[in-house]
């Protein structure tokens, strides 16, 4: 089972870092649109959960889904079935540049 660790935003501010959290499970899917990144991970063979990961800024423009998508797939790819220690989650910054900070919703 893989895990990404991910600093997620805190307090509402994209550029203010939260308390680092752990993603797992074997990654069966990704998907980018919008500006978000939707991990949907298989935690037991027949349960699965899904991350919602979405990036906004304050005083600047996000990256591209297509940049995202390419600065999370080798994240994803070295976690899916990994069973080391976690992959760290790639950093991310806007135009300014500054670097931005997620939220994560789980479902």
């Amino acid at each position: 089972m893989g895990l990404i660790s991910i600093v997620p935003q805190t307090g509402g501010i994209p550029e203010d870092a939260g308390l680092c959290e752990l993603i797992g499970g074997n990654a069966v899917q990704m998907s980018v649109s919008g500006g978000a990144v939707t991990i949907t991970t298989d935690i037991a063979d027949t349960a699965k959960d899904t991350y919602l990961i979405t990036y906004t800024s304050t005083a600047g423009t996000i990256p591209t889904d297509q940049e995202l998508f390419d600065l999370w797939a080798p994240v994803v790819g070295s976690a899916n079935g990994a069973a080391g220690p976690a992959i760290m989650a790639p950093i991310i910054y806007d135009d300014v540049p500054v670097q931005i900070y997620p939220t994560i919703a789980v479902s």
